[in-house]
């Protein structure tokens, strides 16, 4: 399509849109990350006796779960590791013990999409793409 004749009076760069979008929900998921991690330690921290049942938050026992759990988010969602070796163990189960799945009830415990999307507004805000549009 040939440019039309005339002065260019106004321009959106979507680009710069589209950067200022994924930088406003890496921060959302960031801090939803972070969340989450504090609602799971909470949850695991529980008393050590007796071993959770099956469908329940692993209890502490040895300890080397609850601080084997990374949560990151990043501008591609949100990411629950575990180092410790059983951390997968507990979640699928295994032929002699039935799930525990921790890192399922962990996602499915709160509205989390929505908390990321109002966290990435809050940052879209903060940096002049609010609702309005760019203002800075």
């Amino acid at each position: 399509m040939a440019r039309p004749v005339g002065t260019e009076v106004v321009s959106f760069d979507v680009r710069r849109a589209i950067k200022a979008t994924q930088a406003a929900m890496a921060q959302g998921f960031r801090e939803v990350a972070a969340d989450m991690a504090v609602y799971l330690d909470r949850q695991v921290s529980r008393p050590y006796p007796p071993a959770s049942k099956p469908g329940q938050y692993p209890h502490i026992r040895s300890g080397e779960f609850a601080e084997g759990v990374t949560i990151t988010g990043t501008v591609n969602g949100i990411r629950v590791y575990s180092a410790a070796p059983h951390g997968i163990m507990l979640q699928t189960g295994t032929v002699n013990m039935d799930p525990r799945p921790w890192a399922t009830k962990l996602l499915n415990a709160r509205d989390w999409e929505a908390l990321v999307k109002k966290k990435a507004r809050a940052h879209m805000e903060r940096t002049g793409y609010g609702p309005k549009g760019r203002t800075k």
